[in-house]
């Protein structure tokens, strides 16, 4: 059958105006011709990088759209999923033509979860969970039946430009608002062909698009088509990556890409910027970033951030368009009850496992880690995020309902999404808080990971930020990703009746060695005292058997995060007595005694009946400090003064 030009025609895009068709080119390979600025760039790098060490990040002024609000909308439009669910292997399928796969799978599945796409042996292994979990019936498809099946859910085509990438994302854009399959040029004819009827088609090489590329191409889509699309968040797909694109089809959300980073485009950036500051300071942003150095996720959550919006990264997850659609067979209950213990000189450890955050380590690495038969040597601390029980709630119960009594799950930075709270704008900042408050409580969360950045040095918090963590309930904050603490192992953040230890990462790098170094550093440091290390696991390029071995040779105590934070806190008041100690062996501390006076109060008020006040030994041992700083100052005055009297 032949086609119709849908912009000839008068189709339903057509009332979008030809966009000025001067733009900025960026130009194939233009990473790699970047390749001889490496060494400049991280010179500068490393000649600036000390400079966030003196500098407690606030929120950047910057024009945001604060009217909008969403927080209290449900992250997808949830449908259901069908009676029969067909599968489709798709994995022989030629790179040109999975994209009309998946875009068809997100039209049909946004009326009800019916078709499943297998790429890999990871989708078999989900598949079979999905099967036992909800009792569903499955049938095989051939692609082409695929297609032929559901011939009439598509009203058109929308082909791509393979010179122009960022096509691909419009592409999507389009696919959703207008029920419209993603085709390559050299698939036309071939689709065309199956689905046998007369179809609108939209080819994106012709105007208005046609002269567009980049932001200018991106810019224009928002204003034709944000307005008809999802308000619930916006999705960040590189236009090579097609996993999650059955979702944001699926859900009709705007879609775009721009690589972030110091290798960006800055022109192209800026352009990103103005779409961020056009929409809802509460929309999420689902998607991924591609890394090239390994600075790119750092610098577009903290842009992310700055505007308002937090990330819920998604892009290599397939089937999210069907799995959405299933609800939670069990409470996403990760709650721990504080253990009773008692504390020993000794180097206690817990093993927190990154990447929680990211659904695509869920429904790949992890499982692989899951069910290593020697796993059960260590308790692990695993990362969930609770948008997960809204895209996968096939993952979660997986689980839960398989953890062993030793392992714990706690929430994934930085609470209800990938986010650095202190860089949002209040209004946002308050909304996030009061998300992840809810999402804590549907947890029953004791513990959070909490980010502001992760680099090579400590990342500054506010006290308030950290405060209003604590309020939620939580009894243990972990920070950053971190290299290595600098200054105290751990602290205490709160008040009297509400209050929780805050201790900072040490990250596990590729090298054990590394590690091997930076764990002696802590032990010599700490010498008769107990000695605290969250230890941050990379579960992508660290080996855990040379972890477990490590530790062992190092004869480290690796517990639960549960006993892990329980500890912490009985370790704080024999912490603060010896602090109140170092205070007094000071000759010159009896010249100031309202220090040690006042701490030793505050002492006793932390273990009155018996109890054991973790906040009251902090600020019993802050007091401490400050008497010893004051009492070493007099002593040198006093010794400047006798000297100049011998002399």
């Amino acid at each position: 059958m032949g086609g119709r030009d849908l912009w000839a025609s008068g189709g339903p895009c057509a009332t979008v105006q030809r966009a000025h068709p001067r733009t900025f080119k960026r130009k194939p390979g233009h990473l790699r011709a970047m390749v001889k600025w490496v060494p400049t760039f991280v010179m500068v790098l490393a000649i600036m990088s000390p400079l966030p060490l003196f500098m407690t990040p606030t929120p950047a002024e910057v024009d945001v759209n604060l009217d909008w609000v969403g927080w209290e909308a449900p992250l997808l439009s949830r449908g259901s999923p069908g009676d029969v669910i067909y599968v489709v292997d798709i994995s022989d399928v030629p790179d040109g033509e999975r994209i009309t796969y998946k875009s068809l799978q997100g039209l049909v599945n946004r009326k009800a979860g019916e078709i499943y796409l297998i790429h890999n042996e990871k989708d078999l292994f989900w598949l079979e969970k999905l099967r036992s979990t909800y009792n569903v019936t499955t049938r095989w498809l051939a692609p082409g039946a695929f297609i032929e099946r559901y011939r009439d859910v598509p009203r058109g085509l929308v082909v791509i430009d393979p010179a122009k990438e960022a096509t691909v994302n419009l592409a999507t854009t389009i696919a959703g608002v207008e029920r419209f399959l993603i085709v390559h040029p050299s698939r036309v004819d071939r689709f065309r062909e199956i689905l046998g009827k007369d179809l609108w088609v939209l080819d994106l090489r012709d105007p208005p698009w046609g002269d567009l590329e980049g932001m200018h191409l991106y810019r224009k889509a928002f204003e034709a088509y944000f307005a008809r699309c999802s308000q619930r968040f916006i999705a960040f797909l590189p236009p090579d990556v097609h996993y999650a694109r059955d979702l944001a089809v699926s859900q009709a959300a705007f879609t775009l890409y721009q690589v972030p980073g110091p290798f960006s485009n800055p022109l192209e950036w800026e352009g990103l910027k103005t779409v961020l500051r056009d929409t809802p300071y509460t929309h999420a942003i689902l998607g991924s970033i591609e890394p090239y150095i390994g600075a790119e996720e750092d610098f577009a959550i903290r842009e992310f951030s700055i505007h308002g919006k937090y990330f819920v990264p998604v892009a290599r997850v397939p089937n999210l368009s069907i799995l959405s659609t299933f609800e939670p067979t069990r409470d996403l209950d990760v709650g721990r009850s504080a253990p009773d213990v008692s504390v020993e000189p000794r180097h206690y450890v817990c093993i927190g496992v990154e990447d929680g955050d990211n659904l695509a380590f869920l429904q790949d690495r992890m499982v692989d880690l899951w069910l290593r038969p020697d796993r059960e040597t260590v308790p692990m601390a695993w990362t969930l995020p609770p948008y997960a029980r809204d895209l996968a709630p096939l993952f979660v119960d997986y689980y839960l309902s398989s953890t062993p009594g030793y392992d714990t799950f706690f929430m994934a930075p930085s609470g209800s999404g990938l986010a650095f709270p202190d860089f949002m704008p209040d209004g946002a900042r308050d909304r996030l808080m009061d998300l992840t408050r809810e999402h804590a409580l549907e947890m029953n969360a004791s513990f959070a990971w909490v980010l502001n950045s992760y680099r090579t040095y400590e990342v500054r918090y506010t006290e308030d930020l950290l405060e209003r963590y604590v309020d939620i309930g939580l009894r243990g904050l972990v920070l950053d990703y971190d290299d290595m603490p600098w200054h105290e192992q751990y602290r205490i953040v709160g008040a009297r009746e509400r209050h929780a230890p805050v201790i900072r990462s040490t990250q596990l790098w590729r090298d054990i060695d590394n590690l091997r170094a930076k764990l002696e550093v802590h032990r010599d440091a700490y010498d008769e005292r107990p000695l605290f290390t969250f230890l941050a696991y990379n579960p992508w390029s660290g080996d855990l058997d040379d972890l477990v071995d490590l530790l062992d040779d190092l004869g480290c105590e690796v517990v639960d995060i549960a006993t892990f934070f329980a500890l912490m806190e009985r370790a704080s008041i024999g912490d603060a007595r010896r602090t109140v100690d170092t205070l007094r062996s000071i000759p010159t501390s009896a010249l100031v005694p309202m220090f040690a006076d006042g701490a030793d109060d505050l002492l006793d008020d932390a273990t009155a009946n018996g109890t054991s006040n973790a906040y009251l030994a902090w600020r019993a041992r802050q007091r401490a400090e400050a008497g010893i700083g004051v009492a070493l100052a007099v002593l040198v005055l006093v010794m400047a003064g006798a000297a100049a009297v011998l002399l």
